[in-house]
């Protein structure tokens, strides 16, 4: 190393000699210059869409009024190319406004923020063609500008702001104090937090105006005392140069340990990958990273689910769509960015070019199906602690099979193997020498044709997808979570019910399938289940009334199955806890079960889809005291809602759709229609307006056309 350092030295003094000899002289940057575009009032609407929704809500605020303030502003923010102008065309022009504003003035912004060219142009733009003012000094054009505006509602679009001083900012203000109330919009309580405002005003500055890193800071500032607004405003990261904003690094940086270990684990994922919430908490348990506090009975999926709305409250995670089983999200490229940042070598994604991975990497993920040959880094077999192997797209290629046996082979300390899809027909026997094993994904491969009895051996298994069932399955005692896909007429006894560890279980695109294992009832931990795409299945074991934790129940596609548990007593041992119910595609169905009624006070969702033969809801719908979402959809045959609705003081949302008659006779009236003949029909009227008017989130849909 001495002789290395040695040698560049005097290449060095050799560099900064030619320096000297040929007159090299450091010259400035150049930096082009960019002709800013000029913009106007004019838009046609015809050729915009999309945005007439953010047009309401603009004109919405523009039309409301405060007691307290006469000059306020609506911002509208974003990167480059969004149409945040087109959006201020569009509500500039609108009639409405034209009506409620008597004056109007379109101005567009130099990079730097001048209050007197400002007002020079307001005064061009509403005085007479001819009128003389440019050698005016600063203080005739306010006076004449304040005695234009006096007694007048105005709207000033500003358009192309980029750098706004706060004292030229307020300068500007007070010269437009002339102007009468109602070119407002509602404002908050911020004049009690005065000094937090100041400093939210610096901060919002250092963002460069970029809208996510505002209200990724926003989400982390809220409700913190002002040590933490002024922590972040003087954070050192503002200095970094970096291409990452330094605005997302600081909420990076101010999340706890264990939201910082979840997101960056993220970073394995490639970029614009569709996530859902139930995987990524499963990954998060099998790598340790979800930890139960001290004296809470929580479980580990509960806990992994606040982990993850906590995150998403924060803004890292976005797009959000609700499906039936799980919570569809991606993460803005920014964001992945930050992710793959803080991950640093804990994390590799393999990419064409990747020649070399950190010795030292956890987490590996191949991402180009093509690279599993040649293109592979060359030092894999050099990593000691590997955690996780990770194929996130279908099909590895040719050699995916030869990979997949080095992996097992090479890394005995693996805890999660996630294979999408997979060209092998067989998957290797050595897979159960991986005793470290908690997650184990294999659906979606259809071409695996055997599965090994080695597979029970992985007695650490928290997480098993498979698309078929392997033998001796009840060894696998500390297994959390069951997706199964199988050619098997019935469900073998004394497997599935002896995983009494068992919290999930989806059973779905099972062609074959007649009937489930009787000892389902034997699953005394089980939360949710899933049945779905079952042709042939015809009935439900009676073991599922004795589920008594069961909280999430979904039954879909199955267009042979009878709900119906039979005849029997009603035991004290019986499912009673289901807060989430959903039956989709389901043919036969005329009513729901009665065994449902035993869960009628814990309800708080019901879901009814495609069930052309449901006739009516049951009379206990009336004791759901805690549902809150009822959605009836593609119900044609529902005639009417049951007098007890208005007893439904929790509800929040209610949908009716594509339900023939009830659907016309909601959309005639324009809400529900509560019986005059109860004893309750005042209180149950107020709770109608109160879902109506305050919640605002009542909803009676027409029939579809």
């Amino acid at each position: 190393m001495a002789r290395r350092m040695k040698d560049l030295t005097e290449r060095l003094n050799n560099l900064l000699e030619d320096k000297k000899l040929f007159f090299l002289t450091k010259t400035p940057e150049v930096r082009p210059i960019f002709q800013r575009r000029e913009t106007h009032s004019f838009v046609s609407v015809s050729g915009v869409f999309g945005r007439k929704e953010d047009k309401k809500r603009i004109i919405d605020l523009l039309m409301s009024t405060t007691d307290d303030t006469k000059i306020s502003v609506i911002p509208i923010v974003g990167i480059g190319g969004i149409g945040k102008t087109t959006l201020a065309k569009m509500v500039f022009m609108d009639e409405r406004v034209d009506q409620h504003f008597e004056l109007k003035v379109w101005a567009h912004m130099d990079v730097e923020f001048h209050p007197e060219k400002i007002i020079r142009d307001i005064i061009e733009h509403l005085s007479p063609p001819d009128t003389k003012y440019v050698d005016w000094k600063m203080e005739r054009l306010q006076v004449h500008l304040r005695k234009m505006l006096e007694n007048k509602r105005c709207l000033f679009v500003f358009d192309d702001v980029w750098n706004v001083n706060r004292k030229k900012w307020i300068e500007l203000r007070e010269l437009l104090e002339g102007v009468s109330e109602g070119s407002a919009f509602e404002q908050g309580d911020e004049k009690s937090h005065t000094v937090l405002v100041e400093i939210g005003r610096e901060i919002v500055k250092k963002c460069s105006g970029n809208p996510l890193a505002v209200k990724t800071l926003g989400t982390l500032l809220y409700k913190k005392d002002e040590q933490n607004w002024v922590s972040v405003k003087d954070s050192e990261i503002w200095k970094m140069k970096t291409d990452i904003l330094p605005s997302l690094r600081i909420s990076y940086d101010l999340m706890p340990s264990y939201l910082k270990q979840c997101f960056a684990y993220c970073s394995i994922f490639p970029k614009n990958y569709e996530f859902n919430n139930l995987e990524l908490i499963q990954l998060w348990i099998a790598n340790g990273l979800v930890q139960p506090t001290n004296g809470n009975n929580q479980e580990l999926e509960e806990i992994g689910q606040q982990y993850w709305e906590e995150l998403w409250s924060r803004s890292f995670f976005e797009d959000v769509v609700e499906g039936y089983l799980v919570l569809t999200f991606r993460m803005h490229d920014l964001i992945h960015q930050l992710c793959l940042s803080v991950a640093q070598n804990e994390s590799s994604v393999v990419n064409v070019g990747t020649r070399d991975v950190y010795e030292r990497t956890r987490h590996l993920s191949v991402s180009d199906p093509n690279l599993l040959s040649d293109e592979l880094p060359k030092n894999l077999h050099k990593l000691k602690g590997l955690h996780t192997v990770m194929f996130p797209y279908q099909k590895e290629g040719p050699a995916g099979e030869t990979f997949l046996k080095e992996c097992i082979s090479r890394f005995k300390h693996l805890r999660v193997l996630y294979l999408h899809d997979s060209s092998s027909d067989e998957l290797p026997s050595s897979v159960g020498k991986l005793r470290h094993l908690k997650f184990l994904h294999l659906c979606n491969n259809s071409k695996i044709r055997r599965l090994p009895s080695s597979i029970c051996e992985l007695w650490n298994l928290q997480s098993l997808g498979l698309e078929e069932l392997p033998r001796d399955m009840k060894k696998l005692v500390n297994l959390r979570l069951l997706d199964i896909t199988t050619k098997q007429i019935v469900l073998p006894e004394d497997e599935i019910g002896s995983l009494t560890s068992l919290r999930a279980l989806f059973i779905g695109d099972c062609d074959n399938l007649e009937a489930l294992c009787e000892d389902i009832g034997s699953l005394k931990s089980l939360r949710k289940l899933f049945i779905g795409s079952c042709p042939r299945l015809k009935y439900l074991p009676r073991g599922i009334r004795h589920l008594t934790k069961l909280e999430d129940l979904w039954i879909g596609n199955c267009p042979c199955i009878k709900l119906s548990l039979g005849d029997g007593e009603l035991e004290s041992d019986r499912t009673k806890n289901i807060g989430s119910l959903v039956l989709f595609q389901l043919p036969d169905l005329i009513s729901l079960p009665e065994w449902v009624e035993w869960s009628a006070t814990s309800l708080r969702k019901i879901i009814i889809t495609d069930c052309p033969h449901l006739t009516y809801l049951p009379e206990w719908l009336a004791r759901c005291s805690s549902l809150q979402t009822l959605k009836i959809r593609g119900c044609p045959h529902v005639l009417r809602l049951r007098a007890g609705m208005p007893l439904l003081t929790s509800l929040r949302l209610l949908v009716i759709e594509d339900c023939g008659g009830l659907s016309e006779a909601c959309r005639r009236g324009g809400s529900l229609t509560f019986p005059r003949s109860s004893s309750t029909m005042r209180r149950s009227n107020e709770h109608a307006n109160s879902v109506n008017i305050t919640i605002k989130l009542l909803y009676l849909l027409p029939q579809s056309p």
